[in-house]
């Protein structure tokens, strides 16, 4: 969560639109990746929960691909998909 960004700008993207990424929508190339998912006035961060060695969970954050196009979110994903994920 960013308290600076109080929804009046867009969402920090870490990447210059993908090379090879094709919107499955509308065949735009114009895909931004790893768009940071957020929502503002939450207590708790949104993401996948995982645990660590000390009984304590983390939570990795969402990231998403998204068409400039069409507004198509192409792809949801984390950076570390090797954590000790939770489940059911």
């Amino acid at each position: 969560m960013d308290p600076d960004n109080e929804g009046n700008t867009p969402p920090r993207i870490s990447q210059q639109p993908g090379e090879g990424v094709v919107c499955p929508h509308c065949g735009s190339h114009d895909v931004i990746k790893n768009v940071d998912l957020s929502i503002t006035a939450e207590v708790r961060s949104i993401g996948l929960n995982y645990k660590t060695n000390f009984l304590i969970r983390g939570t990795e954050p969402l990231l998403a691909d998204l068409c400039r196009g069409c507004g198509t979110v192409v792809r949801l994903h984390v950076r570390r998909p090797d954590r000790n994920w939770t489940h059911g």
